[in-house]
């Protein structure tokens, strides 16, 4: 079984660069961010540690802000009723929820039950010099497996 490791590492970049893209050319004034980050800590009953965690937090949560503004005004709705044009309907919802201090990377730790701990594989262990082992095994020999069988044509006709 492959390990799961790069590819886990290779969506948080991913994350990472599309949250970047959407956030380009993009940005909330100061002020507006604070008042909504307040109203989402009061939504969710949001409490730090100290000053410093608190501004973490709300660096975390303008970057997230800023990206979706950035999506929700790069999706568009054209459509051409009655026409034969291209037709973009686009239904998608974009918002803030609970999770709006936290980086992708945390989302991962946090909530997907990612436990990178189960990811570090073992040292081998030396094999004592006593402990000779063959370099090859005719499995046939000892009944673990048969020989090969012929089996007939596979395209048979009746």
């Amino acid at each position: 079984m492959a390990s799961s490791t790069p590819y886990l590492a290779v969506l948080l970049c991913l994350t990472s660069l599309l949250q970047a893209s959407l956030t380009a050319g993009f940005e909330l004034p100061e002020s507006e961010v604070r008042s909504r980050f307040s109203k989402w800590m009061t939504k969710y009953s949001k409490r730090y540690s100290c000053h410093e965690e608190e501004e973490k937090r709300f660096g975390i949560f303008k970057t997230n802000t800023n990206s979706i503004g950035a999506f929700a005004s790069q999706t568009t709705v054209n459509a051409v009723v009655g026409g034969f044009g291209p037709q973009t309907i686009t239904t998608v919802r974009v918002g803030m929820n609970r999770f709006g201090d936290l980086n992708p990377s945390e989302v991962v730790e946090q909530f997907t039950g990612f436990n990178n701990t189960a990811f570090r594989t073992p040292k081998p262990s030396p094999l004592p010099y006593h402990s000779w082992k063959p370099c090859c095994v005719d499995w046939r020999s000892s009944g673990a497996v048969t020989g090969v069988k012929f089996q007939g044509s596979c395209c048979k006709s009746s």
